[in-house]
C-alpha cells in the first residue's frame, strides 16, 4: 500500500492497513477515498504540485518545512491554508 500519510500521518496508513487485513475492505476504501483521493483532489484543484503538496504535509505535522529546492516548485502561503484546512479537517493535527 503506498499512501502520501505513511511518513508523515502514520495512523492513517495503520488505520488502512488494519482495515484490509482484517477484512473490512468497505472501511479501507472509505479510508483511501476520505484521504488519499481527496488529497488527490485538494492539490489539483488548488493547483498545488503533487510533491510540494507532500511536502506541505511535513510541514502541517511539524516534521519539516515545505520549501523545496529551485527548480522545484514550494507550496505558496495561500495553498499552505488550503492544505492546513484540509488536514484539519480530517483530525490529522
Amino acid at each position: 500500500y503506498l499512501s502520501v500519510y505513511a511518513r508523515v500521518f502514520p495512523d492513517v496508513s495503520n488505520r488502512f492497513w488494519n482495515a484490509y487485513h482484517g477484512g473490512d475492505i468497505k472501511k479501507a476504501v472509505e479510508l483511501v477515498e476520505q484521504y488519499d483521493v481527496a488529497f488527490f483532489d485538494m492539490v489539483a484543484s488548488n493547483g498545488i504540485n503533487f510533491s510540494a503538496g507532500i511536502q506541505a504535509l511535513f510541514e502541517v505535522a511539524g516534521i519539516g518545512q515545505r520549501w523545496r529546492r529551485s527548480p522545484y516548485s514550494s507550496v505558496t502561503d495561500q495553498q499552505m491554508e488550503v492544505v492546513r484546512d484540509f488536514c484539519a479537517a480530517r483530525n490529522l493535527v
